[in-house]
C-alpha cells in the first residue's frame, strides 16, 4: 500500500478543534461542558500519525526502533521538560504545602510517563480537587507515551509474521480494548478513564484509518464527500451535549472518536491511479484549513501543556470561580506561553540541528532531565511541600482542613460497596436503647454522623450511620451508575421499614443533585419524596436536614489558607451562591 507521508493542513485545523474545547472546558465555560472529548480526538489523531509513520518506514525497509524513539524525544520532551521545570518553580511560590507535596509526587509520575497511574489513584478528573493539581492534564500524555512504548514493536511483529493480517489483528485489538472500556466504565470508571487498556482503542482507531485500503471507486468518493461533514458534526455534538456527569469513556467516546476518524479518512490523499480527494476542495476542508485554526493546531501541543497549569495557578489566586478579567488573563497567558514554547523550544529542538545534534546526546540529555525532575519531585515530597517555609498562620489554618471524621473510611459506604452491603453491616454507636436513630444520606451526612455517634455513646440513644458516597437517599435510577445507588437505597429502606429505626435523619447534597445543569435534577426530588413516603408508611419519624451551598474550590480552611498566603484577610473571603437554587431547595424541603 502506498502511504507516503504528506502534510495535511486540515489535520492541523482538526488539532485546533480538539484543543480549543479542552481549554474552554477547563476554564469552566458551561457552553463547552463536553469539551473534554478533545483529548479523545487527539488520541485518534496520534494513532493515525504514528501508524502512518511506522508503516511508511516498514514498507521502505527503513524502520528503526531507536530512530522512532529519537523522533518521539525530539517531538515531545523539550516542551514537556520546560513546562515541568517552570511549573515547579511557579508552584513553589503559589501552592500550599499539602498541594505542593502532591505536586512533587505528580512531577515524578509525569517525568516517568506514569501520570495516568498516579491520578487514577489520587483524583477524580472532574472533581473539585482537580483544580489544585497543575499536572493533572499530563495523564493523557502518559497514555500516549505508554502506547508509543508498546505499539511500534507490536506493529513490527505483525508486519513480519502476519503481513497479510495486520489490519485484522489491529481490528481485533481495537474491539477488545473497546469492550473492556465499555465494561470498565460501568464497573471501574476511574480505571476506564485513566488507563491505557481501556483507552487504546481510540489510538488504534487512528491506526486502522492509517492502514485502511485505498479505493478510488465512485461510491467511495461520494461517501468521502459526506464523511467530513458527518464527522465534524459528531465531534461538535459531543462537545456541546456531553457533560462531566455522564459515564465516560465507554460507548459515549465512540461519537467524537469516530467523527475524527471520518474527517481523517475523507481527506486521505493516497489513492490508487493518482486520483485525489483534496480537503481544500471541500467546505469542511476549507474550514479546517483556515489560517487561525491551522496556527492553533500547530501550537496545540505547547498550548495543551501550558493551559492547565495556568488555569490552576489563576484559580489559586482567585480562590473560587474565575471572573471575566481572570478568563482574559488566563487566555492571554496560556497562548503567550504556548507560542514561546513552540517558537523557541519545541520547533528548534524538534529539528535536532541545534544543541543536541546527535541521537546519543538526545537520549543522554533526556535521561539527565528525567533524573533531575524526579530529584526535584522527591525533594518536594520529603520536605512536605516546603512546609517549613510557610507562615505559621497558614500552617495552622491548613491543620483545620484535616478536621474530618476519622471513621469516614470505615463507616461510609464506598461506591463499590453500594448495593451489596446491608444496614446490619453499617456502623452503630451506643448501647441498645428505646430510641433508635439512623442517619440515611450521602457524604454530606458523614461529619454529622460522627458527632451523633459521640452523643450516642453518652447513652441517650442508639445511632447508626447509613451514608453512601455519591449516592443521594432518593429512590429510582438517578444517574449512570447502573442502578447501584438505587439498589443500595432499597436495601437500606427495606431494613429501616422492618422496625429497625424510630427516627431517620435524611441528609443530602441538595445543591448538587438539583443544580440546573445536573443530570439528576428531574429525578432527585421525586425520588426523595418516594423515600419519605416509604419511611412514613413504616411509622418512622423523619428529620430532614437542610442543604449547604456548594463551595467548588475545595475545603473552606484550604481556601482561607490561600487567602492568608496572599496576605488577605479571611473576613474578606466571599464565594458566590446560586440564590435561586437555594430558595428552590428550601421550598422543596419545607414541602416534604
Amino acid at each position: 500500500m502506498n502511504r507516503a507521508l504528506s502534510y495535511r493542513r486540515d489535520l492541523d485545523g482538526l488539532r485546533a478543534i480538539a484543543v480549543i474545547p479542552v481549554v474552554l472546558f477547563h476554564l469552566g465555560l458551561s457552553e463547552f461542558k463536553g469539551g473534554f472529548v478533545g483529548v479523545d480526538v487527539f488520541f485518534v489523531l496520534s494513532g493515525f500519525f504514528i501508524t502512518r509513520q511506522i508503516a511508511t518506514d516498514l514498507e521502505a525497509g527503513q524502520f528503526s526502533i531507536l530512530n522512532f524513539y529519537d523522533r518521539r524525544i525530539r517531538r515531545l520532551f523539550p516542551a514537556l521538560f520546560a513546562m515541568l521545570f517552570l511549573t515547579s518553580l511557579l508552584a513553589a511560590f503559589i501552592l500550599l504545602p499539602d498541594d505542593m507535596k502532591k505536586f512533587g509526587r505528580s512531577l515524578i509520575a509525569a517525568s516517568l510517563s506514569l501520570s495516568n497511574f498516579y491520578f487514577f489513584r489520587q483524583s477524580d478528573y472532574f472533581g473539585p480537587s482537580a483544580e489544585t493539581m497543575p499536572l493533572l492534564h499530563t495523564w493523557s500524555l502518559s497514555v500516549e507515551e505508554q502506547f508509543y512504548l508498546i505499539f511500534p514493536a507490536l506493529l513490527v511483529l505483525l508486519w513480519r509474521h502476519l503481513r497479510g493480517h495486520v489490519l485484522l489483528s489491529l481490528l481485533f485489538l481495537f474491539l477488545a480494548s473497546l469492550s473492556l472500556g465499555v465494561w470498565c466504565t460501568a464497573a471501574y470508571p476511574e480505571a476506564a478513564f485513566y488507563l491505557l487498556p481501556t483507552r487504546a482503542w481510540e489510538l488504534l482507531l487512528g491506526s486502522l484509518v492509517a492502514l485502511a485500503p485505498s479505493s478510488a471507486g465512485p461510491t467511495v468518493l461520494r461517501i468521502k464527500q459526506i464523511a467530513p461533514v458527518v464527522g465534524l458534526a459528531m465531534i461538535i455534538a459531543a462537545i456541546f451535549s456531553f457533560d462531566a456527569e455522564m459515564p465516560f469513556p465507554g460507548f459515549a467516546a465512540v461519537l467524537p472518536c469516530l467523527g475524527c476518524a471520518l474527517v481523517i479518512w475523507a481527506g486521505d490523499r493516497n489513492y490508487a491511479n493518482n486520483l485525489q480527494y483534496l480537503p481544500s476542495d471541500h467546505p469542511v476542508g476549507r474550514l479546517l484549513s483556515l489560517g487561525p485554526l491551522v496556527f492553533i493546531g500547530v501550537i496545540s501541543y505547547s498550548l495543551y501543556l501550558w493551559h492547565w497549569p495556568i488555569i490552576v495557578f489563576t484559580s489559586y489566586f482567585t480562590v473560587g470561580p474565575l471572573e471575566h478579567r481572570d478568563y482574559l488573563f488566563a487566555i492571554i497567558a496560556m497562548f503567550a506561553a504556548a507560542y514561546v514554547s513552540w517558537r523557541f523550544i519545541e520547533t528548534p529542538l524538534r529539528r535536532g540541528d541545534t544543541f543536541w545534534t546527535k541521537r546519543a546526546q538526545r537520549f543522554v540529555f533526556s535521561a539527565v532531565c528525567v533524573t533531575a525532575i524526579c530529584g526535584v519531585g522527591a525533594a518536594i515530597d520529603r520536605t512536605d511541600g516546603f512546609k517549613a517555609l510557610q507562615p505559621d498562620n497558614v500552617v495552622a489554618m491548613l491543620e483545620n482542613a484535616e478536621d474530618f471524621s476519622p471513621l469516614r473510611g470505615k463507616c461510609h459506604f464506598s461506591s463499590k460497596e453500594q448495593g451489596t452491603r446491608l444496614l446490619s453491616e453499617a456502623c452503630s454507636f451506643g448501647a441498645s436503647s428505646a430510641l433508635r436513630v439512623v442517619l440515611f444520606g450521602d457524604s454530606h451526612g458523614v461529619e454529622l454522623s460522627y458527632a451523633l455517634g459521640l452523643m450516642a455513646q453518652e447513652g441517650s440513644f442508639q445511632f447508626t450511620q447509613a451514608t453512601a458516597s455519591g449516592c443521594p437517599p432518593a429512590l429510582g435510577k438517578l444517574h449512570g451508575d447502573g442502578g447501584r445507588c438505587n439498589r443500595h437505597n432499597e436495601l437500606m429502606l427495606g431494613a429501616l421499614s422492618r422496625e429497625v429505626a424510630d427516627v431517620v435523619i435524611i441528609s443530602a447534597r441538595y445543591f448538587r443533585w438539583s443544580a440546573p445543569a445536573s443530570r439528576t435534577r428531574a429525578t432527585f426530588w421525586p425520588g426523595l419524596e418516594k423515600t419519605v413516603i416509604r419511611l412514613r408508611e413504616a411509622g418512622i419519624k423523619i428529620i430532614l436536614m437542610g442543604g449547604t451551598p456548594d463551595f467548588s474550590a475545595g475545603s473552606l480552611p484550604h481556601a482561607f489558607a490561600r487567602q492568608l498566603k496572599q496576605r488577605a484577610a479571611i473576613n474578606d473571603f466571599r464565594f458566590s451562591v446560586d440564590e435561586d437554587l437555594a430558595v428552590d431547595v428550601d421550598a422543596r424541603i419545607r414541602a416534604l
